[in-house]
């Protein structure tokens, strides 16, 4: 993330948008899965950070995912499509659902639009409510 970033940023001459993807495990106990919570959570720490040292040229956001049943979130979890429901189940959201690669897609499309021209170092939980 900081040598992405920082990558980026060089070549953004006339401003930019950075987003970030992190983790609703950043900042909630998944047994098994500190290192991931450990490294989402920097991910979260940078969004803040290269906002303040990037701004207002640049604006950094970032986008922190629940439960997206990806090929990804299945594997750590050692799941198969039947346990879908069981899961949704499990975690009560109130939106009643799983999240989708669209939720993710559509709050990505906010930080980069003229919608958010004032909006920089923010995290959003795309969570159904988790």
């Amino acid at each position: 993330m900081w040598v992405g970033t920082n990558t980026a940023a060089r070549h953004m001459r006339d401003g930019g948008r950075v987003v970030n993807i992190s983790s609703r495990a950043a900042v909630m106990t998944v047994p098994g899965s500190g290192h991931y919570a450990a490294a989402k959570a920097g991910v979260n720490s940078l969004t803040v950070t290269f906002a303040k040292e990037l701004g207002p040229r640049i604006r950094v956001n970032c986008v922190m995912p629940g439960a997206v049943p990806t090929e990804i979130m299945m594997t750590a979890m050692r799941l198969d499509d039947a346990d879908l429901a069981t899961l949704e189940r499990r975690l009560r959201l109130p939106m009643r659902r799983l999240g989708t690669p669209e939720d993710l897609g559509a709050a990505v499309l906010y930080f980069v639009s003229p919608a958010s021209s004032w909006v920089t170092g923010q995290v959003l939980s795309v969570d159904g409510g988790m």
